[in-house]
């Protein structure tokens, strides 16, 4: 998904087993987050429909506009002043 898209949310068609469906992605959702939609998975033994997990990728334009890509970082960077470390909920 784009970056726009990942900032303030959207929905994005997302194929599955049963055909096609507009999956919501909530606002502010990074690269590596898994949405879950209930009952659009492959079918078990059983009969039963699983469930289908779909794991978002933002992808980064390429800015060939050295202007523009300036505008962007300043603003990535603006946002960023207020934040909290991005890495502090990782484990080493």
């Amino acid at each position: 998904m784009t970056l726009s898209e990942a900032i303030a949310g959207a929905k994005v068609d997302v194929p599955t087993p049963w055909g096609t469906i507009a999956l919501r992605i909530p606002p502010g959702t990074s690269s590596g987050r898994r949405l879950r939609a209930g009952g659009m998975g492959v079918r078990h033994a059983n009969g039963a429909k699983g469930d289908l997990i779909a794991e978002v990728q933002v992808v980064v334009p390429d800015v060939a506009d050295a202007a523009i890509r300036d505008q962007l970082l300043e603003a990535a960077r603006a946002a960023e002043a207020g934040a909290s470390d991005a890495r502090a909920h990782l484990r080493w």
